[in-house]
């Protein structure tokens, strides 16, 4: 068993792997790393789309992406942490989930504890706060790492 960091990285040949897995290990606080194929190599896993959808009905999110050789690549795959701000797409993709029935009890659990939040603290605006900021500390007016 290869580990990162104390972290399992396993190979999904298809998002059915991916999904027997989460069922069985959604507990896991450490996570996964999953080795990916990179387009190019015409290497047949589990694409980056479906391992996002798949995360979200049992309530993970994608971290950390590193590389890992010529024809593979490492994306790190966590619990959601407790408070953490939800991008408008992952609501979106939640929503379409939801709808057509996709979506797991680990995933519904912490859609339910993300609205309980909103409720006692009200709503976040993420761009409302980067705007806030001054302009030299925006992520976008940073020089570009070599």
């Amino acid at each position: 068993m290869d580990e990162i960091d104390g972290v399992e990285v396993i190979t999904f040949l298809d998002a059915e792997a991916f999904e027997n897995w989460l069922a069985e290990h959604c507990t896991r606080h450490e996570g996964v790393w999953i080795k990916m194929a990179k387009k190019k190599s015409g290497i047949p896993t589990v694409t980056d789309d479906e391992v996002v959808d798949i995360g979200l009905c049992y309530g993970w999110i994608s971290g950390q992406r590193r590389s890992f050789d010529e024809q593979y690549y490492l994306q790190k795959y966590v619990p959601r942490r407790p408070k953490s701000l939800w991008s408008q797409v992952n609501v979106d993709k939640v929503a379409m989930l939801t709808a057509s029935g996709r979506m797991r009890e680990p995933g519904l659990a912490e859609v339910r504890k993300a609205q309980e939040d909103v409720q006692g603290r009200g709503p976040t605006n993420r761009r409302r706060r980067r705007r806030s900021r001054p302009i030299s500390r925006r992520r976008s007016t940073r020089t570009p790492r070599p």
